[in-house]
């Protein structure tokens, strides 16, 4: 069967067009699926610079709190007494009443910052003995008992924290 010269060109312009929309449906998601790739790691991006940037809020938050603690009237109390067989001359007080001080100051600051498991002072002497040590079990505050404070003399944060440079 011979064809017309019209459906011949008929036929051709069918096999043109589909052969162009076809390059430009594949040209058309290649472009689509870079730009959604680039759009989803833009995303990514910000959602990582948000992140950042309440980790390094959390960080900040942390670092103030250790400095007010360790600036605090308690733990210089503290160390008075220490070196004064457990008695501060200076503001008339024995180191156990130094020690609930700061274990209320340290229930005072979990409370604000929900995120904290515990805090604890420990001290250089002793092994790295804990002085004061407040737990949060689920949603209580535990002001943890002398007889249950332990030695973190072993520990690489208390290793690497006694061996910092006071300047920094």
């Amino acid at each position: 069967m011979k064809l017309s010269l019209p459906i011949k060109f008929g036929l051709l312009s069918l096999v043109v067009t589909m052969c162009g929309v076809i390059g430009v449906s594949i040209i058309a998601y290649d472009s689509s699926d870079d730009l959604l790739q680039k759009q989803a790691l833009a995303r990514l991006g910000d959602e990582l610079a948000r992140e950042n940037a309440i980790l390094q809020n959390k960080i900040t938050t942390v670092v103030k709190d250790v400095h007010n603690l360790a600036k605090s009237d308690a733990v210089a109390g503290i160390i008075r007494a220490n070196q004064n067989e457990g008695y501060d001359e200076e503001q008339n007080m024995t180191i156990m009443l130094w020690q609930d001080r700061l274990a209320r100051r340290f229930s005072t600051i979990m409370e604000q910052r929900p995120e904290y498991s515990k805090i604890r002072l420990i001290g250089k002497q002793n092994h790295g003995m804990e002085i004061v040590r407040v737990d949060r079990l689920d949603s209580t505050l535990k002001i943890i008992p002398s007889k249950d404070l332990q030695e973190k003399e072993q520990r690489n944060y208390f290793i690497e924290a006694i061996n910092l440079d006071r300047e920094k």
